[in-house]
């Protein structure tokens, strides 16, 4: 059931996940070199507050392991919550946001933010956490899809998570 590391949880370690290229990159948002020290989960709300991706990613962690603690799904039901949306920190994707706030009016798609969470799943052999994962937007798809879908997220997925490691793992 995948690599516990001596405890009943997956671990998400910086030398199993990151890429080395990545994780020595100063990550910018707007490509001038200003390092970004805060992550956004969305963008503005109505009352112009930004909600930290970190703090989102604990919410919803521990929302979904009290939900499933009645039948004995914390501990999977937690990682879930914890990697839904680990994508998200991907320069691409905050700079998304940034563009989303300074255009409210134009309807804008942004980058994929869960092939990550769902890479660390399925690094993990915890296979139903990866397709929850995949398909928390858009639907699940069958082996030979999702091989090549992760494929085409690789660099994506590799750098994101290189900046997650150190931020998220607990």
């Amino acid at each position: 059931m995948g690599r516990w590391c001596g405890s009943k949880r997956p671990t998400i370690c910086a030398r199993q996940f990151a890429v080395n290229t990545c994780a020595r990159r100063i990550t910018t948002v707007d490509g001038k070199g200003i390092p970004v020290t805060s992550y956004y989960a969305h963008s503005r709300n109505a009352q112009q507050e930004r909600q930290d991706l970190l703090e989102h990613l604990r919410n919803v962690a521990n929302a979904a392991r009290d939900s499933a603690s009645p039948f004995a799904g914390s501990d999977l039901a937690y990682y879930t919550g914890l990697w839904h949306d680990i994508g998200k920190y991907h320069p691409d994707f905050q700079s998304y946001l940034l563009r989303a706030e300074a255009e409210p009016h134009k309807k804008q798609r942004g980058p994929d933010h869960k092939a990550a969470g769902a890479r660390l799943a399925m690094e993990q052999r915890l296979d139903p956490l990866m397709l929850a994962l995949q398909g928390h937007h858009g639907g699940l798809h069958d082996r030979a899809a999702l091989k090549r879908w992760f494929n085409e997220k690789r660099g994506a997925t590799d750098e994101a998570i290189a900046i997650a490691v150190p931020l998220v793992a607990d």
